[in-house]
């Protein structure tokens, strides 16, 4: 008696050959954003004024909308190398 389904093999050849550099890419991402976290904290912690926690929430959702638009790009990029 064989089960066929008890020998199951997986189709990986959907899978870019560039999955390293999506790995990297992800933890340099990753990274990126955990140092923009502390920065923000940081940065919130030390205000002392009302007028002055508007300047940082200005100024760090401005860094965070470029840094999501590099991300995004570079992630595009990546997988339009994949596809080649």
């Amino acid at each position: 008696m064989t089960d066929k389904s008890m020998n199951t093999q997986f189709d990986l050849s959907w899978v870019p050959g560039n999955v390293r550099a999506y790995q990297a890419k992800l933890i340099e991402i990753t990274q990126t954003n955990m140092a923009f976290s502390f920065e923000f904290s940081h940065r919130l912690i030390s205000v002392r004024s009302p007028v002055e926690l508007f300047t940082v929430i200005a100024e760090f959702s401005g860094k965070r909308i470029a840094l999501l638009g590099k991300h995004s790009k570079d992630m595009i990029e990546l997988g339009a190398k994949g596809t080649e």
